[in-house]
């Protein structure tokens, strides 16, 4: 079996997207016959298929394997086993099945006793699914049953337009928490909130307290969002300036973080593709880079290449 398995998982790495579906094909008929490697095997598939965007297919494996998954996995496996399987619900538009996965998952394996990272992610997990429905507050209830998700609290009060609990959720974390990163997204969600109010001194003062995190954090992700909420920041203000600086400094920051398939893609157009229009190379470095950073009415204009600055 496990030289069976060990031939499956060198098929899924070499697949492409005909042959993985071969292979989805051979699993369904065969996945007993893969023994204890039968998750290692499962993930490995699910993996390759949602890579090649094979979702309806990709429903007929987990419905075979799911309930046992649930019996078995834990921790990150069973993450992205419940992951895969709602996406694969969500491309069948099937969001109430998400509802009653995730309260299956979270009570079969205990989760609703924990208090960890993964079981912090099933109840986000669960109120996104009852977001889907747009039924805001079972959301809340869901979310209300563990504390780690303070967080995904506040958003879903501002979902269901409860501001003001939102504004006290956000600013008890600020006062209380030890955690860095919810210290610096509460910031993060006030800012936002504040600036959809149009309250726009509120929210430059809140994202001012914590400029000293910024200068010493190595985190690029905290000073990308930072620069990117700035960006959006100012141009709600009119701030032509501000609003390109910005962006420019998104792209910068989040320079560290770029992969082999973003250096490529900045190379092609740096090579002719978009055409040599641009009056500012960095406009074009920019661009190519961050494209979702940009807002669609600036991904237009740099696509009509009429950039002037």
């Amino acid at each position: 079996m496990e030289k069976h398995s060990t031939y499956m998982l060198a098929k899924i790495e070499l697949s492409d997207s005909e042959s993985i579906i071969e292979l989805a094909n051979f699993f369904k008929t065969s996945y007993h016959d893969f023994g204890e490697q039968v998750f290692e095997v499962c993930i490995s598939l699910l993996e390759r298929m949602i890579d090649f965007s094979k979702k309806k297919e990709m429903k007929e494996i987990l419905d075979l394997i799911i309930d046992e998954a649930i019996g078995v996995l834990e921790g990150e496996d069973l993450l992205f086993i419940s992951h895969a399987y709602v996406l694969a619900n969500n491309y069948n538009l099937a969001y109430e099945e998400n509802v009653d996965f995730y309260e299956k998952v979270i009570y079969r394996t205990d989760f609703h006793k924990k208090n960890d990272f993964y079981s912090a992610c099933l109840f986000v997990n669960l109120s996104l699914s009852y977001n889907y429905l747009k039924n805001y507050d079972e959301a809340i209830k869901v979310l209300e049953r563990n504390n780690q998700v303070r967080i995904q609290l506040g958003v879903n009060y501002e979902l269901a337009g409860k501001v003001d609990k939102a504004i006290s959720i956000y600013k008890g974390i600020i006062k209380n928490s030890d955690d860095k990163d919810d210290f610096i997204h509460a910031h993060f969600n006030l800012f936002e909130l504040y600036k959809n109010q149009g309250d726009f001194s509120k929210a430059k003062k809140i994202l001012e307290e914590i400029e000293p995190e910024f200068l010493l954090t190595d985190n690029n992700n905290y000073k990308v969002t930072r620069s990117f909420l700035l960006h959006d920041y100012y141009k709600k203000l009119g701030n032509r300036v501000k609003t390109f600086r910005y962006l420019k400094m998104a792209a910068l920051e989040y320079e560290a973080e770029k992969d082999i398939d973003i250096a490529n893609k900045i190379e092609a157009l740096k090579a002719g593709i978009l055409g040599n229009k641009f009056s500012l190379p960095d406009i074009l470095e920019t661009y190519s880079k961050y494209k979702q950073f940009a807002d669609s009415e600036l991904i237009n204009l740099l696509e009509r290449r009429e950039v002037t600055v």
